[in-house]
């Protein structure tokens, strides 16, 4: 029997550019050092990959517990102001977690862009989705508060 699927999806206004958002998010190391500010450490590329190859493998560690996570940056889109990105291997309770970051220019406002974070994930056996859940979307809301306090947020 297939694990069950869960998607979170959030969306808020940077008080930034879509230009200067975009040329910070488009390095996934930016997106983990913004995201998880200090609790991350020792955020680096690995086998060869950089912000300038797609598909590219990153490693970061997560404090606290020492957890070191890999992540394969998927997909790019420069047109679409997209990046697509998804666990390599163990990743705390995550199984199959793909998520995909996009910034949005505003219509009436050069200064601001939208921001919007979906993603969609299975959890490991074992896992309590009833006490997992929560905390993981207010894991997900903080780091959106991040992403805000970090570019200015509406």
């Amino acid at each position: 029997m297939p694990s069950a699927r869960y998607s979170i999806h959030r969306r808020c206004v940077l008080r930034a550019s879509v230009d200067s958002t975009w040329e910070e998010l488009r390095d996934f190391t930016n997106v983990c050092k913004v995201a998880f500010r200090d609790q991350v450490e020792n955020v680096h590329w690995i086998e060869g990959g950089s912000v300038k190859h797609v598909p590219a493998l990153v490693r970061f560690t997560l404090q606290p517990g020492d957890n070191q996570i890999t992540e394969q940056v998927a997909g790019r889109s420069e047109i679409d102001r997209s990046i697509t990105f998804r666990t390599v291997g163990p990743a705390l309770s995550f199984a199959d977690y793909v998520a995909t970051m996009r910034c949005m220019p505003l219509t009436d406002e050069a200064n601001k862009c939208v921001f919007e974070w979906s993603m969609e994930f299975s959890l490991i056996k074992g896992t309590n989705a009833d006490e997992f859940l929560p905390m993981y979307e207010s894991l997900v809301d903080q780091q959106i508060a991040n992403f805000k306090g970090h570019f200015g947020g509406v």
